[in-house]
């Protein structure tokens, strides 16, 4: 394959025609913070042991929890007061 060609890898791509290596791994979703779906969670888990929440160790993380670690945890701008 000359992908030196404008658009050749592209149209190899898009025809399932890419032959040989291991497949693509699947993307981790990564948010503003540069962390991953999973290392988010797990760090939401921990701050919530920490301050007394009760969470399980898989499955969802409960949405009061969540709402509580974003408010500890979100930026201020300087200057700003936070409404209790």
């Amino acid at each position: 394959m000359d992908v030196r060609k404008p658009g050749r890898f592209r149209d190899v791509i898009r025809a399932g025609d890419l032959a040989g290596g291991d497949p693509l791994p699947e993307p981790v979703k990564v948010d503003r913070s540069g962390m991953s779906e999973r290392e988010r969670n797990r760090a939401i888990r921990a701050w919530a042991r920490e301050n007394g929440y009760t969470v399980p160790t898989k499955g969802r993380i409960p949405m009061h929890v969540r709402h509580a670690y974003e408010l500890t945890h979100r930026d201020v701008p300087e200057g700003k007061a936070i409404a209790a």
